[in-house]
């Protein structure tokens, strides 16, 4: 789809924490952005940093969080379409 599209804005509306592994993160107030064109569940570079996320590798979704032991590495999964 090409051409305008719109774009609904809830400031700090919703909570956000990582669930992995029996881990988690404190909550982090965000805003929330909701697109009628877009499908897949999204963060930004901040959120992901607020939230502790250490990128490892990109192409092969290899993160980790700030707090991991050393060697820890996770791996991302499948999109999920809402």
């Amino acid at each position: 789809m090409v051409g305008p599209t719109r774009l609904y804005m809830l400031p700090s509306s919703i909570y956000v924490s990582i669930l992995e592994d029996g881990y988690e993160t404190s909550p982090i107030l965000s805003d929330a952005v909701v697109s009628d064109v877009e499908r897949e569940v999204l963060i930004s570079d901040y959120l992901a940093g607020s939230l502790g996320i250490i990128v490892e590798d990109f192409r092969n979704g290899v993160w980790r969080i700030g707090g991991d032991p050393n060697g820890k590495v996770r791996r991302s999964y499948k999109p999920q379409y809402w």
